[in-house]
Parts: C-alpha cells; sequence; structure tokens
C-alpha cells in the first residue's frame, strides 16, 4: 500500500510550525525570566535592608546596656552626702557584674583643683585606697581624676588617671557636663589587662547636691565628677555579625564619611589600612548590595557601611529566574520537537518500513555468514535440545574428535565422549549450571572417536525462546590440549630448580657450618696463644696468624651473605632493639682498630630520635660495621663519625638517616658507579693495599633495599666521603626507665670543662652534658683550657682527652691542679682503647674512646652523689688495669657443662671459659649431657648442634621434656657454625636459651654467661 504525496506547498509551510511554536514559547520563557529576576533582587534587597538594620539595633541595644549601668551610679551621690572611695568601689564591683557586650569597665571621676591634690590623695588612702596616686601631669587648673574603677584586676594602672590630660577624654567629659547628657568619646586607648587596645569611654555628668543648673557654659563649675564605661571596640563588635546570621560584612567610620582614616573596624579586613582616601564602590566590588546607614550614639555620629558576603548570596535562591529561564527554554524545545514529530509521524513511519526492510536483509546475510563461521571455524560446536540431545554439530567438533552428525545425533554428549579419566566433579558443575539456568565455563577431559585424550575448554549457554522457556543448550570447546602439555613442562620444570634451591641452601648450610668448625680452631688457639707468655717474635706470629683467621672468615662471611642474598634465602627479623646499643656495639667492634690508627671514632644521635625501634638489629649492625670499617680503612688522621636523625613520622614508621662521615682520602668522581658493583673496587691498587673482597659495599647496598632503603655516597677526593642511607623503622614505646632524680639533681647546673682537640667531638660531649642539664665549657686545647681558667669563677669538674696538642691529659691535668683553687678539681679522664696509662691517682674516673653516654653520665654521678644530704665530689683514685689476664670474679660462679665433640673446638671453649674465671665438665654427645644431668644438677649447658649419637637440637628438647619447671632447669646456650637464616630461631624452638656462633669470641662468650647469670634471654 501506497501513501499520496503531501503537496509541496502545504509541505513547506508545515515545516515552519515546529519553529513558530518555539519562537513563541521562548519568548514567554525570557519574559518570566525577567519577572522572576526582578522580584528575586527586591526580595534579597529587603532582606539585605532588615539585616542590616538589626546590627544597627544591636549596636545601639549594647550602648543602652552601659547607659543603664550609668545612670544608676550616678544616682549614688545624689543619695549620700559624701560617697567614700570604699562604697564606689563596693557599688561598681556588683554593676561590673552585669558588664558585657564590650564594656571592660566601670568607674567614677573626681573634679579637682590642683591646689587640693595632696588633700585629695590623703583622704582617698584614709578611705581604703591606700597605694592611691594622682597623675599631676600637665598644668590645667583643674584634675579629673578616676578614684574608682572596677573590675580592677582588669583595668590596671587606671586610678589616679588624669582623663583631663588628653584633649580627646577632656572634650567628651566637659561636653556631657555642659549640654548634662551622657557623652560618648572620640575613639582613644585603653589600659586594659596591662596593654593598650582601641576603645572609648561613655561618660555621664554628676553635679553638686541640690544645686540648681545653671547655663550650659556655667555647668562645670557645679560638676563634681562623672561615672563612665570603658569599651573596648574589638568586644563591642564581637558576635554582632552573628546576630545576621554572618551574612553582612561591615565597617564602622567616626563622623558622617566614610574616609578610610576615620575607620576603627572593619569586619572581614578587606579594606586594606593605607593612605587617607574615600570609600567608593571600587571597594565593594563583587559583593550584591552595599549601603550606607548612620548610627547617633549620645552626642557622636557613626557611618556604618554595609555589604553583602558570599553567604547572603548562598542563602538567597539565585538560581530561581535562571531555572525559570532554562525550563521555559526545555519547554520550548519540547513543545517544537512534539510538533515537528507530529508533522513528520508519516514520513518516519513510512522511513520506519524501510529500515525495517533492510534489518530484515542484513539480518538474513548476518545468519549467513555467521552459518560460515560456525561451520569452519577450529572450536568445536554442539547445539542440543532441552534434555542435552545433539541436533547439529559444525565441522570444528568433527576434526578434533571425529564424529559425524549423523553417528551422534539424538544422543547425549556424556554418551560418547566421557572417559574413565574425566573429572565427575566437573560433570556434576555443568550439570548443576545448567540445572538453575547459568552458563558454565571450565576445563574438561574429552575423548576422541579413536580414543585419544582431548583437554577442551568448554563453554555451556542455555537457549531459551522469547517467552523464556529453555529450548537448549549450546557448547562452545576449545582445543587446549597443547597449552596443558606445555603447563606440565612448566610445573616439571619449576619442581626442579625449587629442589636446586633446596640443595644450593643445604650446600651453603654445610659449608659455613664445615669453614666456621675450623676456623673456630684456629682463631681460637691463635688468641690463647696470645694470652700466654710468648717471646717478641712468637707473639708477632701468633698475632699474625689471628689476623689471617679473622681475615679469612670475613671473607667467607661475605661471600656466604653474598649467596644468600642472591639465591633469596636471606630473611629479615623484624625485633625491638635500641638505637643506643646498635651504635655502640658497632664501634665497639672497631674501636681497636680505630685507636691503633690514633682516629676519633665518635657517634651521635639527634634530639627527638626514637630510643627503642623495631627492625633487624643485626642486619643493620652489618651494614653499620662495613661502612664504619671502610671508613677507618681509608682515613689516615682525623675522625670517622656516625650520625642518626628522624626524618619524618608515618602511620607505618619513622624514617631514620644514617650518615657515616670520614675525613680520609675520598672517592674520584669517575669512579663513583663502580663502588657499590660485587667484586669491584674503586681502584685496583687499592686492593693490593688494603685488602678485600670488594663485596663489602655491594652487600650494604642489597640489606639496605631489603630493608626497604636507599643507599648512597657524597665524597670529595682529599676531604673525606659521607655514606648514608634511610631506613623506615616502627617506633617502639616501651617506657625505659629514667635515670634517679637524684642522680640528674647532682648534675644539674653544675659547670664543666671539657678539653678536646677534635671540635665534632667537643661539640658532642658539651651537648651531653647540657642535656643532662650542667653547664659545658669547651676549650680546644690546653692553652684555651688554662686561660680560661685563670678568668672563670668555680669549675665543679673536667673533661680531658689524652691524647691533645703539644701535651698529654696528664701533663695538663698536673697544671690544673697546680693552679690555685684546682688541687682538688674532680676530673675525667678520655683514654683511647687498649691504652693503660698511668694517671698517678690525678683522675676520678678513666672512660676509654669513643665515649658512651651512659658511662660518662654514671662516672659524673658517681663524682657528685649525694652523701648525708649534701652533694660532695667523691676524691680522686687511682685508675688499675680493667682488663687482667684472668678476673678476679667468675662470670658464672656455677656449674657448668661443655658439650663438644671437636677436639680442637672443645680444647679452645676450656681454654676461653677459663680465661673468664669459669671451670666447666665436658661431655662428647648429647647422651652424654643427659647422662651427666641425671647425675648432678648444672647451672649451665653449653651444646655444640652437631655431635654423634644425640646431636644438641635433640637434647635441649630432651631436657625440656624432662625439666618443664623453667626455675630448675639448666640454662642452655647453643654453639654452632650454622649461621643460615633461620638457624637463631631453630635453635630457641628445641628449648635454647641463647645462641652463639662460631668463631666464639670471648667477649660474646662473657655476654652469653652474664645473661645465663641474670637469666636474660639472648
Amino acid at each position: 500500500m501506497s501513501f499520496p504525496p503531501v503537496k509541496p506547498f502545504v509541505r513547506q509551510h508545515i515545516a515552519w510550525l515546529p519553529w513558530l511554536v518555539f519562537l513563541l514559547m521562548a519568548l514567554l520563557s525570557v519574559v518570566a525570566w525577567r519577572l522572576a529576576a526582578d522580584e528575586m533582587r527586591a526580595t534579597a534587597q529587603a532582606r539585605f535592608d532588615r539585616l542590616a538594620e538589626r546590627i544597627t539595633g544591636v549596636l545601639r541595644q549594647r550602648f543602652n546596656t552601659a547607659a543603664h549601668l550609668l545612670h544608676g551610679a550616678a544616682a549614688l551621690p545624689l543619695a549620700s552626702e559624701q560617697v567614700l572611695a570604699s562604697e564606689w568601689s563596693v557599688y561598681l564591683r556588683r554593676a561590673a557584674a552585669q558588664l558585657d557586650s564590650g564594656v571592660v569597665g566601670l568607674g567614677c571621676i573626681t573634679r579637682v583643683s590642683r591646689r587640693d591634690v595632696d588633700a585629695f590623695e590623703r583622704r582617698i588612702r584614709a578611705e581604703g585606697e591606700a597605694n592611691f596616686k594622682v597623675q599631676r601631669g600637665g598644668a590645667n587648673e583643674w584634675l579629673d581624676v578616676v578614684t574608682s574603677i572596677e573590675p580592677r584586676e582588669r583595668n590596671t594602672g587606671v586610678l589616679g588617671l588624669d582623663i583631663g590630660s588628653g584633649n580627646t577624654r577632656r572634650t567628651a567629659a566637659e561636653d556631657a557636663a555642659r549640654r548634662n547628657e551622657m557623652s560618648l568619646s572620640r575613639r582613644i586607648r585603653l589600659d586594659y589587662d596591662g596593654r593598650h587596645v582601641p576603645g572609648f569611654l561613655l561618660l555621664l555628668p554628676v553635679y553638686q547636691k541640690g544645686v540648681t543648673l545653671p547655663p550650659p557654659e556655667q555647668r562645670l563649675r557645679v560638676t563634681v565628677g562623672w561615672v563612665y564605661a570603658s569599651i573596648r571596640i574589638d568586644e563591642l563588635m564581637l558576635g554582632v555579625a552573628e546576630t545576621a546570621g554572618n551574612q553582612l560584612d561591615f565597617a564602622v567610620f567616626e563622623g558622617a564619611g566614610t574616609r578610610l582614616a576615620n575607620m576603627f573596624y572593619d569586619m572581614d579586613g578587606h579594606l586594606t589600612p593605607g593612605p587617607d582616601r574615600e570609600i567608593s564602590e571600587q571597594d565593594f566590588a563583587g559583593r550584591t548590595f552595599n549601603s550606607t546607614q548612620p548610627l547617633d550614639i549620645y552626642g557622636r555620629r557613626w557611618t556604618l557601611r554595609f555589604n553583602t558576603r558570599p553567604e547572603f548570596d548562598a542563602a538567597t535562591f539565585r538560581q530561581l529566574p535562571l531555572a525559570v529561564l532554562t525550563g521555559g527554554l526545555l519547554l520550548s524545545a519540547l513543545g517544537a520537537f512534539l510538533t515537528w514529530s507530529l508533522v513528520n509521524s508519516r514520513r518516519r513511519a513510512l522511513q520506519l518500513a524501510e529500515g525495517m526492510t533492510a534489518d530484515l536483509r542484513r539480518a538474513q546475510w548476518e545468519s549467513q555468514r555467521l552459518a560460515l563461521v560456525a561451520s569452519r571455524t577450529a572450536s568445536g560446536v554442539i547445539l542440543t535440545d532441552a534434555e542435552w540431545r545433539v541436533e547439529w554439530i559444525n565441522d570444528g567438533f568433527t576434526r578434533m574428535f571425529g564424529f559425524v552428525l549423523d553417528e551422534i545425533k539424538g544422543r547425549p554428549p556424556v554418551s560418547f565422549m566421557i572417559g574413565p579419566e574425566t573429572d565427575p566433579k566437573t560433570l556434576e558443575a555443568m550439570v548443576l549450571a545448567a540445572e538453575v539456568g547459568r552458563p558454565y565455563l571450565g576445563e574438561i577431559l574429552h575423548y576422541g572417536k579413536d580414543g585419544r585424550q582431548v583437554w577442551v575448554e568448554l563453554e555451556t549457554q542455555p537457549l531459551t525462546n522469547e517467552r523464556g522457556e529453555r529450548t537448549g543448550y549450546m557448547s562452545l570447546q576449545l582445543d587446549i590440549t597443547e597449552r596443558k602439555r606445555q603447563a606440565a613442562l612448566l610445573r616439571a620444570a619449576k619442581e626442579t630448580a625449587e629442589k636446586a634451591n633446596t640443595a644450593k641452601g643445604q650446600f651453603l648450610a654445610m659449608m659455613s657450618h664445615e669453614i666456621r668448625t675450623p676456623m673456630n680452631g684456629v682463631i681460637g688457639m691463635a688468641s690463647l696463644l696470645l694470652d700466654s707468655p710468648l717471646t717478641a717474635e712468637q707473639r708477632d706470629t701468633a698475632a699474625t696468624i689471628r689476623q689471617s683467621g679473622e681475615a679469612l672468615l670475613t671473607i667467607i662471611n661475605d661471600i656466604l651473605d653474598f649467596s644468600k642474598i642472591e639465591s633469596g634465602r636471606l630473611e629479615l627479623e623484624q625485633t625491638d632493639f635500641t638505637l643506643h646499643d646498635c651504635l655502640e656495639g658497632t664501634l665497639d667492634l672497631l674501636a681497636a682498630s680505630a685507636a691503633q690508627k690514633k682516629i676519633d671514632l665518635l657517634y651521635e644521635i639527634a634530639e627527638g630520635t626514637p630510643e627503642v625501634v623495631r627492625g633487624d638489629a643485626t642486619r643493620l649492625r652489618q651494614v653499620l660495621v662495613n661502612l664504619v670499617g671502610n671508613a677507618v680503612k681509608f682515613t689516615a688522621q682525623g675522625e670517622v663519625s656516625v650520625a642518626v636523625k628522624a626524618l619524618a613520622w608515618h602511620t607505618t614508621g619513622v624514617d631514620l638517616h644514617f650518615a657515616v662521615r670520614d675525613s680520609g682520602m675520598g672517592i674520584p668522581a669517575e669512579h663513583m658507579e663502580r663502588l657499590f658493583k660485587p667484586f669491584s673496587q674503586v681502584d685496583a691498587s687499592m686492593t693490593r693495599r688494603f685488602g678485600g673482597t670488594g663485596l663489602g659495599l655491594a652487600i650494604c647496598r642489597r640489606l639496605v633495599e631489603l630493608m626497604g632503603g636507599r643507599i648512597s655516597v657524597e665524597s670529595e677526593v682529599g676531604h673525606g666521603s659521607t655514606f648514608s642511607f634511610t631506613l623506615r623503622l616502627q617506633e617502639v614505646v616501651l617506657g625505659l626507665p629514667a635515670a634517679p632524680a637524684g642522680a640528674r639533681q647532682s648534675l644539674h647546673g653544675r659547670r664543666v670543662l671539657i678539653v678536646e682537640d677534635n671540635a665534632t667531638s667537643l661539640r658532642v660531649l658539651a651537648d651531653m652534658a647540657r642535656n643532662w642539664g650542667m653547664e659545658p665549657l669547651p676549650a680546644a686545647s690546653p692553652a684555651c683550657a688554662l686561660e680560661e681558667l685563670r678568668h672563670l669563677g668555680k669549675i665543679d669538674v673536667a673533661i680531658l682527652d689524652l691524647q691533645l696538642p703539644g701535651v698529654t691529659g696528664l701533663a695538663l691535668a698536673q697544671s690544673i691542679r697546680a693552679l690555685h683553687d684546682y688541687s682538688s678539681l674532680p676530673m675525667v679522664l678520655l683514654s683511647g682503647l687498649g691504652r693503660r696509662e698511668n694517671t698517678d691517682g690525678q683522675f676520678n674516673a678513666v672512660i676509654t674512646k669513643p665515649v658512651k653516654p651512659s658511662q660518662l653520665f654514671n662516672a659524673l654521678v658517681e663524682i657528685f652523689w649525694r652523701t648525708n644530704g649534701s652533694t660532695v665530689a667523691l676524691p680522686p683514685v687511682a685508675v688499675r688495669d680493667s682488663t687482667p689476664a684472668f678476673p678476679v670474679e667468675p662470670v658464672h660462679p656455677g656449674r657448668l657443662l661443655l658439650a663438644e665433640d671437636n677436639p680442637v673446638n672443645l680444647k679452645v671453649s676450656l681454654h676461653q671459659l677459663r680465661s673468664l674465671g669459669c671451670r666447666a665438665d665436658v661431655a662428647a654427645t648429647g647422651a652424654e649431657v643427659i647422662e651427666a644431668l641425671q647425675r648432678q644438677p648444672y647451672d649451665v649447658i653449653l651444646l655444640d648442634l652437631h655431635m654423634p649419637v644425640m646431636d644438641g637440637l635433640e637434647a635441649a628438647r630432651q631436657i625440656r621434656r624432662d625439666y618443664p619447671d623453667h626455675a630448675t632447669r639448666p640454662w642452655l646456650i647453643a654453639l654452632t657454625a650454622n649461621t643460615m637464616p633461620g638457624d637463631r630461631d631453630k635453635c630457641l624452638a628445641a628449648g635454647m636459651d641463647d645462641y652463639l656462633p662460631k668463631p666464639i669470641k670471648v667477649a660474646e662468650l662473657a655476654a652469653a654467661l652474664a645473661r645465663a647469670r641474670l637469666r636474660v634471654r639472648g
């Protein structure tokens, strides 16, 4: 059926109809917008005027409150023949309780002839104002004196003030007297809370009682005084803006104009002070409304300038006109669109029919192409009915499995594609998904017509008709047999790599044990040999053996650590530790080397740095030992310092910055990139001159990166180097016990002379003393120290470095004691490690460098400790050698048992125990340890881990089972050459109480026995 064509003339006129509708409706929208905008502005203007009037009313009301109080005060002289100062004070104090809204004081002023001032002062003092004094400035015949003011404590310096000495205050007072009205002064400065603040005086005259008022020009002679109120501008304006909802900004000017010089209050401060000028409309650009209103207050005219704030605009629905316009235009467009739709409905219907015909043709073409794709694709496609019976398959399915449609049509796929290795759980999941009408996607093993296995990625989709009824299923199958085979090969390769990595770890553990065991014997025997009487040549030979063994052990440790890092087997521990202990332990290890080269070794922890943190203290100490060791190695003279400071706090911890500085030879810029590479040094000649594997800095870099930081270096040839890194560690608040109050009090205020030629060390020592409440007097040379002592008054103690330019600390001490009043001055000597000086009783204490704050603090406290309630200095004592060959008292006095199967290590350990004053029974196996415990009790058992019959770990477990009570169980210390990650944890988990790695050092053994004596877990 065809439609008759529309005549061209009619079609042309109808085409203009939508535009006409749009123009008419748009015109109506513009008119409505204009009316709404005018009404909105008129409403906003009225609201602005109301808010401005509200602010004006609040200001007027606040002045009225003060006026009421003054009228009541003015009635007091009328009710009494003579009002005493004390009576004024009582009344004003009670009236002052009503003060608010800017009124900060109520007072009375008495008019006094200058010739009667002295008598007036005596009268007021007699009435109770003992300290009353009249201000006598100026040359006026009459003085207007403030005789009472309340509240007194806040209006300081006002009592006795002559207000007539200032023109502004005098003019206001005389104006009030002549007019017999309350009068407001111009802006003045008030004395309030001990400072000057801007404000006003509101004055009311008080005339002689019973006198008929003369004409205005003669009223001053019958005026006896005034009552007045002090008004602060800032407090007067406090809260005024809130009465208008903070929607208006206002400024207040004196007089009838709005000149900048007369402004005394600007609410938001946008009128910038500057040269005097008239405030104009440009100062309120961008403000919706602004206006000026006069305010007459008690003979004074103010001008208020109001303007709107953003809060005013926010409270006004300014978008209403725009909303009306927008809505009208939208309705206009909608009306035009509906008109256009009606006019063009027939044309659109014809176009729709043509489009549907074209879509049908395209759908037929797409259907043909999809059928072609389904038949030619490599994936297998199955279409089944609702009972899972096959209806159609594509060619890809035939190629994949070998079945043709005639063989399997009407059969369910499970009847010919399932085999013995097909997972039944996958089939159950497919059935469950089909029952609930969900698609299924997964992998399944199918079998072909010839019995071969085919792994497929299966996707099953339920098919429904337009009524939602299930009509069948479509299954897409992608062959993934080759992918499965590759995955199996990769899995096998991964297992092989993991086995190889495990074998590598076992090899590293075995090498660590097997190398450290003989090294323990070599280094231990050499150390024991050095403790015996030897000739000079023999001692040199034994020392060379020990140094070579320690150097070899260092190389082995570097190689093993580098291997553990490279293999990913290095694990970080998370324990609580103190920064002081970590740094002091580092410097203790290197103090001997620094002392031998006469290098100052010191550290500094910045104020505010956390004392206790959580992290891997062992690895941090390893990095610091390596960096400080390198600094000592490459520094011929000067100093090596370690500085720590906190950079920033985060929710995950605190960033700590570590810096190791030296005054050594420095590093050339062109060699910087080689510093942190493995097996690399700055110069090949360095290896021959200083030795080393070139692994130290590489290990430092890897360890710092494992701990989440980054290491860097700054250096200049001839001026030393600075290695620095930053780590984020968790701050731990443990509430560490502070020093006793008496100890710190004994040092407070003490003057200490510090003589040290190293500038950095001198600054650090001075900071220590200052933190303890002492007064440090630093001196960089003996000459400076003696010069200061000759001019200073009293010195409480002196700290002297042993090595000073020109003379030693011992000679300086003798020179100081030769001075008058310093013969018994307490002194502390700072000596290098390993030096044994004969001090001849000159010093009260000797501290080994590097100086530890706790040691120096304890030494000073011991000098000044309180005796019989008074703080006195203890007399100097002779300092004995602190390192005897054998201690007078054993480190542990209990019974010890040593379990070690290696004869050499057994001999070394027994000699080390004997050097510590201890004796021990021996056992060669874990079984012998158990038998020895059955014969007699032991306090401490040192257990080697690798022993025949029963190893140390199994022996520890059995001892734990046999002795469950911690108090009666012997203290178990593991001795092992195993230093791989987790070895310490294995020992502790087996029941060990402490852990000592081989080669065992005497100092570490002594520390372990000390912990055992105190039963503190290591």
